[in-house]
């Protein structure tokens, strides 16, 4: 019998950690574009800030940030599955503007992390 209420014990702890870590890895990106704003290289309205990265889901179609609560600042929320957990990822932000595309010279690194993170980053393209 103790046997028996073990097991069923252990059954529904490994149910409970694999339903809780098997669930998506959600990472925020937040672009803070105030610079960018103010200077006019970026209109909001007009323009779209993109990201894109070497992981999936970021290395397929396109990736357009939302204007978050905070003025200035746009966002966008990627799901990760459970395995990408630990994975190196290079991503990078692009405007596209009415004139011109600019993407950040150096791609960020970051390894996927466990759980909701928040990235925040100012867009810089460095044109050597």
């Amino acid at each position: 019998m103790k046997s028996l209420l073990l097991l069923i014990a252990l059954s529904f702890a490994f149910t409970f950690v694999m339903s809780t870590d098997s669930a998506a890895q959600t990472v925020t990106f937040e672009l803070d574009l105030s610079s960018q704003i103010a200077d006019s290289t970026f209109v909001p309205d007009r323009d779209v800030a993109l990201l894109r990265g070497t992981s999936f889901p970021l290395n397929a179609g396109q990736h357009i940030l939302k204007p978050a609560e905070e003025e200035h600042v746009y966002e966008l929320q990627i799901d990760f599955s459970f395995a990408q957990i630990g994975e190196g990822l290079e991503f990078l932000f692009v405007l596209e503007t009415e004139n011109e595309t600019v993407e950040e010279q150096m791609p960020r690194r970051m390894q996927i992390p466990r759980g909701g993170h928040t990235i925040r980053s100012f867009f810089n393209s460095f044109n050597f």
